[in-house]
């Protein structure tokens, strides 16, 4: 999917709210898209809208209990917000 690219490129780039424009737009496609809520929740948890980032990265993982990135990204949140 070239939304999600791009907006990988945007989230490796710091480019957060970039990033967050393309995974709401892949999300409006396919709003089951384990990839495109940890990426989300990544930018949110950068961002530092963490009650954001749990809510997408906890959903990724009922999609995918295996995604690396959300399972990454949830214990980067800090400790009030992980689970």
């Amino acid at each position: 999917m070239t939304l999600m690219k791009r907006g990988e490129a945007y989230r490796m780039q710091r480019r957060y709210e970039e990033a967050l424009r393309d995974a709401n737009r892949a999300l409006e496609l396919d709003p089951n898209h384990a990839w495109a809520l940890a990426s989300r929740g990544s930018s949110y948890r950068m961002l530092g809208r963490y009650e954001e980032a749990l809510r997408d990265l906890n959903r990724a993982l009922e999609l995918d209990p295996n995604n690396a990135l959300a399972l990454e990204q949830r214990e980067l949140l800090p400790q009030q917000f992980g689970q």
